[in-house]
C-alpha cells in the first residue's frame, strides 16, 4: 500500500465515523453520540497526529521547506481540534442543535482540507518519499492517542 492510498482511507473512515455522529445526533441517541463523537475525536487526532509527527516531518526534511503545504494543512488540523473543542462542549450539554451545526461545520473544513492533500500534497509526498514508503506507514500505524 502507499503513503497516499493509507491516508484516503483514513480519510474515508473518518468521514464514515462522523456520519455516524450525524445520525445518533439527529435520532437523539446520545449514548451513542458521546461513543460516536469520541471515536471520531481520537481518529482525527490520531491521523492528524500521523501526518504532523512522522509523514509531514519527512517530507519537509526531504524538500527542506517547513513553511509550506504542510504548515497550511496543520493550521488546518488546528481549525478541527478547535471544533472538537466545541462539540464536546456541545455534548456535554445534549444541544442537538449547536452539535448539527458544529457537525456541518468540521464536515466542510475536512472536505476542503482533505481535498487539498489527496489532490495535491498526498502525491508530492509519494513522490518525494517513495522510498520510504513501508517505513513511513509503519511509524504512523505505532501513533496512539
Amino acid at each position: 500500500m502507499q503513503i497516499r492510498e493509507y491516508m484516503i482511507n483514513e480519510h474515508r473512515e473518518c468521514d464514515e465515523i462522523l456520519s455516524q455522529l450525524e445520525d445518533a445526533v439527529i435520532s437523539g441517541d446520545w449514548g451513542n453520540v458521546g461513543a460516536k463523537f469520541n471515536e471520531f475525536r481520537d481518529e482525527c487526532e490520531r491521523h492528524f497526529l500521523e501526518e504532523e509527527q512522522v509523514m509531514f516531518v519527512e517530507f519537509e526534511a526531504k524538500i527542506g521547506i517547513a513553511d509550506g503545504p504542510t504548515k497550511v494543512m496543520t493550521m488546518e488540523h488546528n481549525m478541527v481540534r478547535e471544533t472538537l473543542k466545541e462539540m464536546q462542549t456541545a455534548l456535554e450539554s445534549s444541544n442537538k442543535d449547536r452539535m448539527l451545526g458544529l457537525i456541518e461545520s468540521v464536515m466542510l473544513i475536512l472536505q476542503q482540507h482533505n481535498m487539498k492533500e489527496e489532490q495535491m500534497l498526498y502525491n508530492m509526498v509519494q513522490m518525494h518519499l517513495s522510498d520510504k514508503n513501508d517505513e513511513i506507514i509503519n511509524r504512523m500505524k505505532e501513533i496512539k492517542v
